[in-house]
């Protein structure tokens, strides 16, 4: 009888219109500052993807290392996955919902990642108010900060871009293809290709201290998307301007 109900309720989804039609695939990208080293910044990198319905989501975690000398990815690994979906068993009609924690082999423990580099956690705390810095501009050109009228960070757009979309590949190959709706996968679901600067903007600032406090190291979360429900936040790199 529960696979009967279960069954009447997934036909009734397919053949009930426009109104419950299913959503397009759609992944989303949040990056959240983890700690620095004297090489490196870590992030934990955060992805939703509704794999193509209203009411199931897989939401992963990754530890991703970004080297401050490129601003490129160069290590991610997995750290934590969820599965949101309609409990049939539970409820027939699918308004009840179960989560369910996967287990993953190769998942690491970020706080130990961070031991092997000698590294120290850094608390995400990205200014929001843009405007206590003296310039934050982003245009098809340059993206530039500066503190003080005298601490100058530049990155050109185009650069910015290219560290924007090599983050979101590195990211596409991690994930596993799972199953869903559309006959597509999920890395091809991810990677859609480079942002237009135009589809970007400055999302919040975080400037920490390296390790052995020479220097610091300017961050900002560049917010992208094209409209059509995706989005990414990625932070990158912005090196300072040499005096």
């Amino acid at each position: 009888m529960k696979f009967t109900k279960r069954l009447f309720c997934l036909l009734m989804l397919f053949l009930s219109g426009p109104a419950n039609a299913t959503p397009p695939d759609i992944i989303t990208v949040h990056d959240e500052v983890f700690g620095i080293s004297e090489a490196y910044v870590f992030v934990l990198r955060k992805t939703n993807d509704n794999m193509g319905l209203y009411t199931s989501d897989t939401r992963d975690i990754y530890l991703v290392v970004k080297s401050i000398a490129s601003g490129l990815d160069e290590e991610i690994w997995p750290v934590y996955r969820t599965q949101r979906a309609p409990d049939y068993e539970r409820d027939p009609s699918g308004y009840v919902e179960k989560l369910t924690v996967s287990e993953l082999e190769d998942a690491v423990n970020p706080f130990e990642i961070l031991a092997q580099y000698d590294g120290l956690s850094v608390a995400d705390r990205g200014n929001t108010a843009l405007t206590d810095y003296d310039v934050v501009s982003l245009s098809t050109e340059l993206l530039e900060i500066s503190h003080d009228g005298q601490r100058r960070y530049q990155l050109s757009t185009q650069q910015m871009l290219s560290d924007i979309a090599y983050s979101i590949s590195v990211t596409a190959e991690a994930l596993p293809d799972y199953g869903r709706m559309a006959p597509i996968a999920t890395r091809d679901v991810f990677y859609r290709g480079p942002y237009e600067p135009e589809e970007c903007e400055v999302g919040r600032l975080q400037k920490v201290n390296s390790v052995r406090q020479q220097s610091h190291i300017q961050l900002a979360l560049i917010k992208c998307a094209t409209g059509e429900g995706d989005s990414a936040s990625i932070y990158v790199i912005v090196p300072p301007v040499a005096e």
